[in-house]
Order: C-alpha cells, then structure tokens, then sequence
C-alpha cells in the first residue's frame, strides 16, 4: 500500500492492522508487505514502570523495547526497529488515545537515530525484578503530531542532582520494593530526620540521574549540617548492610563538598558488618530498644 498514515491520524488497532498487515498484539509489528513497522505506546503501561516514552529535550522520541520479562536483547522486534533503515521500512508512532480505548493516535513517522540509536536502562520487568531494557531514539522524519508527549524523565549528558526537603519521599514506579519494607524504611528514616531537627540540624535529600540514565535515584537522608549522606535499611541483614554501601559510594561521586557516609537501621548489626563498613570510613548508626540513637563513631 503506498498510502502512508499521517500525523494525529486517529484509528482503532484493528483497523490498522486491516489497512498495513503486522502482528496485532505486538509493540513493534511489523507490516513487511507495506514496507512499515508500527510502533505502538500505551500511556498505562508507561505509568506503571516508569520509563521514558516521548520527546526529551532534543526532539528526540525514546521509546523503550520489546520484552516484558527479563533483560531485554537485539531480537526479533527490537533487531528489527533497529535495522529498519536497511529493510526499507518506514517506522511510524502509534500512541493509545486512552487506557480504556482501543484507538491509537499516530504522532508521525520516525528514524532510529544513526549516531546512537538505543541506551540501555534499568527498569522492572512485569514481575518486579529489575532487569536491563533497550531504550530507542527515533528522531521524527516530518511533521509530528500536535501535543505530542514529552518524557518524564530523560537522559543527560552531565548528572542531573536535585536538593529538596527530606520529608518529601517520591518512589517511583520503577523503585517498587514490598509495601511493609517501605513503611519501615520511612518511619525509620522519619523517626531520625525528627531526631537530628531536634539536635539543630538541617536535614535534606536528593535526587541523583546519572549521566545517560533515565531514572532518577533518591537518597534517604542528607544531613546538611554535618555533612552526612545516610541510607536507611530497616532490617541489618549482611545484603541489606552491602546494598546500602554500594549505593552510598555510588551517590557520593555526584556531591560537593564531597560527604562522609553512614548507614542508619533499625537494631544494631552484627559486630563483623560493623567492622566492615568501619573498614571503608562508613559509620553505622542504629536504633535503641528504647528510641535512642547509637554510632559507630562514638
């Protein structure tokens, strides 16, 4: 077919499939015999992982690939958008009007951009885990649609960092850890935040994206005063003492001044996790039987 759809042309996906060929369920179809790959963007499922999916601030549209479990990789759908040049296809953006509609909008046709055509993210795979996704960069050949999306969050080439008020706790959607141990790690970082405001201190947190990343990190709490970057975890398990040391050392790259680190919980951990967080300068704080806050330092 050499017609070709055009920018804020709205059709039911069955229509489409009717008019171009393609796999009906799939979020790359390809339309072999019109020479097209649809891609297609669901406004709920973006909500629900978090990921990037509209224009960034170079007019460039990111879109994140096929595969919905596990790490994603350079096959079928995503071999194909990627090399879409090379077959003679033309790649066109379908949008879902709403979550409850089975109409797609289209927002115009597009091209992998030459120079880098994908990143690489970390995001959740249906079931939570995390796992490694492709993310494409499709630049619009044309006109595009009016009030097209923008993405809600966007790599940059320089590390994004934003202060704000430490009661402010923002988990994204791609951040999801079970409910219990989220309450925990906020009452426990509360109860603190609470503890050093009475001592005078100023008390922040921050929001970190690393260069290229298209998720924004948050720390726990940043004591301002003393210049303590602090990760909280409830429980002191031996993985749970480990992750908060590699996200502390990863944070700390971004700040100036550069900050001391301390990992607070909620019970003293055991003597050998002690030492070894003391054998790297990270201080460990923890929580009384009967409220009081204890360091490592002291």
């Amino acid at each position: 077919m050499s017609k070709r759809p055009g920018p804020g042309e709205v059709m039911l996906r069955s229509e489409l499939h009717e008019a171009y060929g393609g796999n009906r369920q799939s979020g790359i179809s390809i339309a072999a015999q019109a020479g097209m790959i649809h891609v297609f963007s669901d406004p709920a499922h973006i909500a629900k992982f978090g990921m990037p999916d509209g224009f960034d601030e170079a007019g460039v549209y990111l879109y994140t690939g096929m595969g919905r479990k596990g790490d994603q990789s350079l096959t079928q759908g995503n071999r194909a958008l990627l090399t879409h040049k090379e077959a003679g296809r033309d790649v066109f953006v379908w949008r879902r009007e709403m979550s409850s509609s089975a109409a797609y909008r289209c927002l115009g046709q597009f091209e992998v951009d030459p120079k880098e055509p994908f990143i690489s993210a970390d995001a959740p795979d249906d079931d939570g885990y995390l796992r490694t996704v492709i993310v494409f960069r499709l630049r619009p050949v044309g006109e595009t649609a009016a009030g097209a999306p923008v993405a809600v969050v966007t790599p940059h080439l320089d590390p994004l960092i934003v202060e704000e008020d430490s009661a402010i706790v923002r988990l994204l959607p791609s951040e999801r850890v079970h409910r219990s141990i989220q309450i925990a790690e906020g009452e426990l970082s509360d109860r603190y935040r609470v503890h050093l405001k009475g001592l005078g201190h100023e008390v922040r947190r921050y929001q970190i994206q690393p260069p290229g990343e298209v998720r924004l990190f948050s720390t726990d709490l940043y004591d301002r005063t003393d210049n303590v970057l602090i990760e909280c975890k409830p429980s002191p398990t031996r993985q749970a003492m480990r992750l908060a040391i590699g996200q502390l050392l990863d944070f700390r790259r971004f700040l100036s001044p550069t900050p001391r680190l301390a990992v607070l919980t909620g019970a003293k951990p055991r003597q050998d996790l002690i030492d070894l967080c003391g054998s790297i300068m990270v201080e460990v704080i923890w929580l009384e039987e009967d409220g009081a806050f204890t360091s490592s330092f002291d």
